[in-house]
């Protein structure tokens, strides 16, 4: 995916072209195994994330003397796996499920008095597992727990229109633990209910 996009400001003398290309693919297949006493399905993936921006700023209209030049690129792959088990005629649910990545964002910045190149990695992994149980009438209850994360959006990571600090080295990915436990009541042809609690723990929010 190629985009283009320009920024007149002639108020401040600034002018700005920038284009961005993305590139996305996520391959996964899934394996059923089915036996008398249970059934089991694994999903096995992963997928692979490509951007790069790049930003310019120029001093005149005519976009002949660049004042700035920003080029930041985004590399993301990660595998996953997710098993689910189900138990007792389908009744008992357990799920697990757990997912690495890794994640390279590079920017290279030069203007007539600075050149900078800068590059962070990070390699979060993330997790899940529950347990559903399924009754006579359709009523669930169930638990699970997520170990989650969040990488820094690009724009959080790099100032890429000129302005500000440049490259943020010191931004980590954030972490949280997440658990969930909660029912769902269909027990009345005319009458649902539902009730959930959760508690979500995060370690350095960004």
């Amino acid at each position: 995916k190629h985009k283009e996009n320009g920024a007149d400001m002639e108020s401040w003398f600034s002018w700005t072209d920038t284009d961005t290309n993305s590139l996305y693919v996520s391959p996964s297949v899934i394996l059923t195994f089915n036996q008398d006493s249970f059934t089991n399905i694994l999903t096995l993936g992963g997928d692979f994330h490509s951007d790069r921006l790049r930003s310019r700023g120029f001093n005149d209209r005519a976009r002949e003397n660049e004042t700035w030049d920003n080029d930041v690129t985004k590399l993301s792959g990660g595998i996953f796996a997710l098993n689910e088990l189900k138990l007792l005629d389908e009744t008992l649910t357990l799920t697990f499920g757990i997912r690495g990545e890794r994640e390279q964002i590079e920017s290279d910045f030069g203007s007539a008095s600075t050149a900078e190149d800068d590059e962070e990695i990070f390699t979060p992994v993330s997790m899940t597992a529950g347990i559903n149980y399924l009754f006579p009438d359709c009523s669930n209850a169930y638990f699970r727990y997520d170990r989650v994360y969040r990488t820094p959006f690009t724009d959080e990571q790099v100032s890429y229109q000129g302005y500000g600090e440049g490259f943020n080295s010191s931004l980590e990915p954030e972490y949280g633990h997440s658990f969930e436990l909660g029912f769902n009541f269909n027990g009345i042809s005319w009458l649902s209910l539902g009730a959930s609690g959760y508690v979500l723990a995060m370690k350095d929010e960004i």
